[in-house]
């Protein structure tokens, strides 16, 4: 069986995090040796093998469902009734809680009682000796940060690490915060005691310098939510990594001190990517002769996934997915649960025209088939361009089941965050959107609209009403399309020529367009021509979608004229 480990690894050690006088170093020595003989007996009794221990709780135990095994935590478990257990953690506290009174301005010392104290559940203790913290008051501010972090008060515990940061000096500073150990996938099953892939290829020679300046864009980007003062994602790391600094000085105590290097790195990020070990999984390992290891981590503290996926290198092209999987880090915001909700964007050029530097985005939001359905009765959107940067933001009621926004702001990059805050949860849904040529010949986005007989919106304004809130129709639906196509002089034939296609390939075997007395039909084509209106030439149309199988589609339009090579734009939807 894989050894069950303690969480490990920290870029820095205790004589960083505060001065150590010569009276301290004999009771460091002390909660030093006695932390080492704690975890050392708790570390072997975990580790004694099934048929040893017999059948209990723990083995039965999995957190695949998000549950808490050991109570929370390995080190203070139940034990079967037939088995010696582990050394009870009151006379560790005991020590603890005197040599801290004793030594008030030992930052080592305080910070392993307050540690514990928070692990095993006793805040308020805790508390009470930050209060009376007398080492660097950058140290006392990240003890204060834990306590507050460990009782759910985000907000306190995230301004009381900011005045953390602050004040801590470069060598403690550049422990803390470091956004690069989230970036891409880790598979701890098939990456035994190897750190995270991406970080150590792009990121673990770079300078603490490099890696801060990254990390501001990987905590802009991955804030729960905009609507909300402060970053609690933030906040949470801050205390991952002071959870993984304390870890350490119980690893260099305890059984495991012969463990360095890329061990440490593995250690460290699997409790800064996903929180405490107070869940296991099964699988399978070769290192374990046949048997199945145990893949410790916390599935409860790490439901959601805010950190952006990116293409390739550097920060290019930010997807998200709110549910992420073992192999993401991840988040659980302690004030309420997420869930993905219905979201269609649509891009258009700015009312100046066919140019002018700007853009307007036409936004539609359901929150259909979640928990909050009932509840909802707003939304936000959100967009931002840089950290600290919000040039918008703006809420709309729910009316018929959907809020509908339309914005309008310079043509440029933004983050686009839909939040939606209810009783019940909170609505979520961000992504990146890159600006429309602002000049020139071009086509806006194709959005997609509730159909209303055969009145057919002449401009955005109208369409945008009737915008629908998902991309995903269900079968035999009549949609409706509105774009607007740029830069085409004034009663120029221009034809317009739909395709929809399947996923898989090829064209779907019919498509219709509406009429009022009749349709035009195509195998998955359909073409016309029509004079240009203006420089600006909006156009809408209604189409019926027959019998399409389950599934994932894409709507190509090209508009093309005499003398011209044309422009073509795309909408990707599916059919359920």
């Amino acid at each position: 069986m894989i050894q069950t480990m303690l969480l490990l690894g920290s870029l820095m050690g205790a004589t960083a995090v505060a001065p150590q006088s010569a009276d301290t170093l004999e009771v460091n020595k002390k909660v030093r040796d006695r932390l080492g003989q704690y975890y050392y007996t708790a570390g072997q009794w975990k580790d004694r093998s099934r048929e040893e221990i017999g059948e209990w709780l723990g083995w039965e135990c999995s957190g695949d469902d998000g549950a808490e095994c050991f109570g929370g935590d390995w080190s203070r478990s139940p034990c079967p009734s037939d088995v010696a257990c582990q050394p009870s953690a009151d006379g560790l506290l005991e020590l603890l809680l005197e040599s801290s009174e004793a030594h008030p301005e030992s930052g080592f010392v305080l910070g392993q009682t307050v540690f514990a104290l928070v692990k095993f559940g006793r805040h308020i203790e805790a508390m009470e000796i930050v209060e009376d913290c007398e080492a660097s008051e950058w140290w006392c501010e990240a003890l204060r940060g834990h306590v507050f972090q460990g009782v759910g008060r985000v907000a306190e515990a995230e301004a009381s690490f900011r005045r953390f940061v602050e004040g801590a000096p470069d060598a403690a500073l550049c422990a803390f915060g470091d956004g690069t150990w989230l970036l891409g996938p880790w598979s701890v099953r098939e990456s035994w005691l190897i750190p995270p892939r991406t970080w150590e290829e792009q990121w673990s020679e770079e300078t603490c310098e490099v890696r801060r300046a990254a990390s501001d864009t990987v905590w802009w980007l991955s804030d729960p939510l905009y609507i909300a003062e402060g970053n609690d994602r933030w906040a949470e790391q801050v205390d991952r990594e002071l959870k993984s600094l304390w870890d350490l000085e119980i690893q260099d105590a305890g059984p495991f001190s012969n463990w360095r290097g890329p061990a440490r790195d593995f250690v460290r990020a699997r409790v800064i990517r996903r929180g405490p070990y107070d869940a296991f999984e099964y699988f399978p390992t070769s290192r374990s002769r046949g048997q199945t290891g145990n893949f410790w981590t916390s599935l409860k503290a790490a439901r959601y996934h805010f950190v952006p996926d990116f293409d390739g290198e550097g920060f290019g092209n930010p997807t998200w997915r709110l549910m992420g999987t073992l192999e993401d880090e991840g988040y659980t915001p302690p004030y309420a649960p997420f869930y993905e909700v219905q979201v269609q964007i649509a891009r258009f050029r700015g009312s100046e025209g066919a140019g002018g530097g700007r853009q307007r985005i036409a936004t539609a939001t359901s929150a259909e088939n979640t928990p909050i359905f009932e509840t909802v009765e707003s939304a936000y959107l959100v967009m931002t361009d840089a950290p600290e940067s919000f040039p918008l933001q703006l809420n709309a009621p729910f009316n018929e089941g959907r809020a509908v926004f339309l914005a309008e702001a310079e043509a440029k990059p933004y983050v686009t965050s839909v939040e939606i805050l209810t009783e019940a949860g909170i609505g979520w849904h961000r992504e990146m959107l890159v600006p429309l040529a602002a000049e020139g010949l071009g086509l806006s986005d194709l959005l997609l609209f509730e159909p209303k007989g055969f009145t057919l919106p002449d401009s955005l304004l109208p369409a945008a009403s009737m915008m629908l809130p998902t991309t995903e129709l269900a079968q035999g639906d009549e949609v409706g399309v509105y774009w607007e196509l740029y830069g085409v002089p004034p009663d120029t034939p221009v034809t317009f020529e739909l395709e929809l296609r399947r996923e898989d390939g090829g064209l779907v075997d019919r498509l219709r367009r509406l009429l009022p007395g009749g349709a035009e039909e195509g195998s998955g084509r359909l073409a016309w021509t029509e004079p240009a209106t203006g420089e600006v030439f909006p156009k809408a149309i209604l189409l019926g979608l027959g019998g399409e199988a389950s599934g994932s589609y894409t709507m190509v339009l090209r508009a093309s004229w005499e003398g011209a090579e044309g422009v073509e734009t795309t909408r990707a939807y599916r059919v359920r």
